[in-house]
C-alpha cells in the first residue's frame, strides 16, 4: 500500500512515518523542509511542497492509496495549517479519486470539549484557543466531504514510547489529566488504515 504523510516532519508525524515503514507500508513524506526528516529507507520518498498551496497539495495526491494527515501549527499558537492544509488535501483527493484518509486533529475541538476535564479545558480554551478554533474549521471541512475519513483525537501528548497499550473509542472515559504518547498515536493511526469500520467516524485516544 502507498501512503502519503502530510505533518511528516511534526513529532507525530515522525512517529508515523518510522512506524509505517517498519510495518512495510510504501511512504511519502510530504514536507516543506526534506532537512527536517532525518530518515532513509529504500521504501520512503520525499515529496517537497506547502501544504497551503492547493496546487502543490494536488500534485502530491495522484496515485495513493491512502493520505494519513498529522498536521498542525508546529510550535505557533495561531496560525491555519490544519484548516488551509485539509481543505487543500481533501480538494485534492476528490480530483484524484482517492477516498480514504486519517486525520489527527485533538480531543476538546468541537463538540468534544464538553468531555475534556477541568483543567485540560481550562488550557484548551484560553492558551489553545486559537489552534483549536482552526482544527474546528478544517474537521468540519472534512466531515462535509463525501471521503471515507477517520478523525482522531488524543488527548494531551507525550514524547513518550511505544506500549502499544491504550483505550480508544468513540466516546471514553479519561482521567482528571489524560496523557498518551505521540507513539502510541502513531500505532493506532497505522492500526486504522486497514479497517474500513472506522469509516466517518471520531476515536478519541488516551492511555
Amino acid at each position: 500500500m502507498k501512503i502519503l504523510v502530510f505533518g511528516a516532519t511534526g513529532p507525530t508525524g515522525q512517529h508515523i512515518v518510522r512506524q509505517g515503514l517498519e510495518l512495510g507500508y510504501e511512504i511519502t513524506a510530504f514536507v516543506r523542509d526534506p532537512s527536517r526528516l532525518n530518515l532513509k529507507h529504500q521504501h520512503l520518498s520525499v515529496i517537497t511542497g506547502d501544504v497551503q498551496n492547493s496546487n502543490s497539495v494536488l500534485n502530491a495526491v495522484r496515485g495513493f492509496d491512502l493520505i494519513i494527515s498529522a498536521l498542525g501549527n508546529g510550535k505557533s499558537l495561531t496560525g491555519n495549517v490544519f484548516s488551509v492544509g485539509i481543505k487543500n488535501i481533501v480538494d485534492a483527493m476528490k480530483q484524484c479519486h482517492i477516498r480514504r484518509i486519517i486525520v489527527m486533529s485533538a480531543f476538546g475541538v468541537g463538540n468534544s470539549l464538553n468531555r475534556v476535564p477541568v483543567l485540560p479545558k481550562v488550557f484548551y480554551k484560553t492558551l489553545l484557543k486559537s489552534t483549536f478554533a482552526d482544527k474546528e474549521i478544517g474537521e468540519k471541512y472534512l466531515n462535509q466531504s463525501n471521503l471515507d475519513w477517520t478523525l482522531v483525537h488524543p488527548v494531551i501528548l507525550t514524547n513518550g514510547p511505544k506500549s502499544g497499550v491504550y483505550k480508544s473509542g468513540e466516546i471514553i472515559s479519561v482521567g482528571a489529566f489524560p496523557k498518551i504518547s505521540r507513539a502510541d498515536v502513531a500505532d493506532f493511526m497505522l492500526r486504522l488504515v486497514s479497517d474500513k469500520t472506522t469509516n466517518k467516524r471520531t476515536f478519541v485516544i488516551s492511555s
